[in-house]
């Protein structure tokens, strides 16, 4: 079923994929500064405005950057940039490459940094585009749960919505 948030259209469920397992087995790794290259190159990929190399060195420069990184037959396929402070996550970016998209990738990579920042008691928010349905789906099934909204937040009037995950220890 489609997920509808505080009254954004969600696609026709015949628009929607269904995903298709990974075509190799994922190995999910912390990330590094030394990934920068990598990390640029996914979300090069990715987005229409991704995070520039230099961008991306200053994220690795403040405290409380962490990575997650998945790769198969080794190649890295989707990254996960959290900043944790103070006992809490911000997921600032999920980025899996186009041809691993819709094969819970980004699922099981995210599976396994919730799992580290569970452990250390560490809750997480994030917020996405109100109309990135798939996103808005893939944060709904690994728990999180609305906790708001800033209206007309991106540049071309998109609302964000704001979620949050507890732990689960």
């Amino acid at each position: 079923p489609a997920v509808v948030l505080a009254g954004v259209p969600a696609p026709e469920p015949a628009r929607l994929s269904v995903p298709s397992p990974p075509l190799a087995p994922l190995r999910v790794r912390s990330a590094a500064p030394a990934d920068l290259e990598t990390i640029a190159a996914l979300e090069a990929s990715s987005f229409a405005e991704p995070w520039t190399a230099r961008s991306l060195a200053g994220f690795w420069e403040a405290p409380g950057a962490r990575g997650w990184l998945a790769e198969t037959a080794g190649q890295a396929v989707a990254c996960a940039l959290f900043r944790v402070v103070a006992g809490e996550a911000e997921l600032l970016r999920v980025a899996t490459a186009p041809a691993w998209r819709r094969r819970q990738v980004a699922r099981t990579l995210l599976g396994t940094a919730f799992a580290e920042l569970d452990s250390a008691g560490v809750e997480c928010h994030l917020e996405v585009r109100a109309d990135n349905q798939p996103a808005l789906e893939l944060y709904l099934g690994l728990g999180f749960a609305p906790s708001g909204r800033r209206r007309k937040y991106y540049s071309d009037g998109c609302d964000a919505c704001l979620l949050a995950r507890k732990t689960r220890r």
